[in-house]
């Protein structure tokens, strides 16, 4: 890559991060409905065309904000979990723990929690809004876990019968904390589960996709 191309993808990026700064202020403070590309255009400084040549209407821009959240909080650290899990079976059910507390952390920050509300609250009047946030967030979710099952269900550390149901019952039993400490504390600090009730739950799953029962301690390095 020349030095010219390296400066316009730098200054590309830039751009999209200050596009995408500015939009999450918007939409967390006035809403999906409340804010124009037009507000947004004028808060960053930007003309209507140039944000329009890097997200072509409102919603791939509150779709590019969600993930834009996500990024920021996960880093490399799903892909690091990934690794260690495949290549060291003995440390299974540790790096499941620490995989259940990422998807916790994550879930559970306050910018997040806000940006679901207002999809709770306005997808109804805007449908696309749903099928934006579950094509972003919760499906993208569901199939890196189911993906990470189906080739620990290869190299037989795992058996299942359906991997996205086992996936399911995994993100499921976290989701309650997201819900209900998270989503409906509107006006307190989200409260995050301690590391003994994780670890409980990701006992529980270990103990029903395990080949044999009796042999968690041996799987999980104990």
């Amino acid at each position: 890559m020349d030095q010219s191309s390296h400066t316009t993808n730098a200054r590309t990026l830039r751009k999209r991060e200050q596009i995408l700064t500015g939009a999450r202020q918007l939409f967390l403070t006035r809403g999906y409905a409340g804010t124009s590309t037009d507000a947004i255009a004028k808060t960053i400084g930007i003309s209507k065309e140039t944000l329009y040549a890097y997200y072509p209407n409102k919603e791939a821009l509150f779709a590019a904000v969600l993930q834009h959240v996500m990024d920021l909080l996960v880093d490399d650290q799903l892909a690091e979990i990934e690794h260690t899990i495949l290549t060291h079976t003995a440390t299974f059910q540790q790096e499941l723990v620490d995989l259940a507390q990422r998807i916790i952390h994550t879930t559970m920050q306050p910018d997040y929690l806000a940006l679901v509300r207002i999809i709770f609250a306005e997808s109804t009047r805007v449908p696309q809004l749903a099928t934006l946030f579950r094509s972003t967030i919760p499906m993208q979710g569901l199939a890196y876990l189911s993906r990470l099952l189906e080739q620990l269900q290869q190299q037989k550390v795992i058996q299942v019968e359906n991997v996205e149901a086992a996936a399911r019952m995994f993100i499921g039993s976290l989701l309650t904390y997201v819900f209900i400490d998270g989503l409906m504390l509107v006006d307190e600090q989200p409260r995050q589960p301690d590391l003994s009730h994780i670890t409980l739950l990701v006992n529980l799953f270990v103990k029903a996709v395990l080949p044999d029962a009796t042999n968690v301690h041996d799987h999980a390095g104990g």
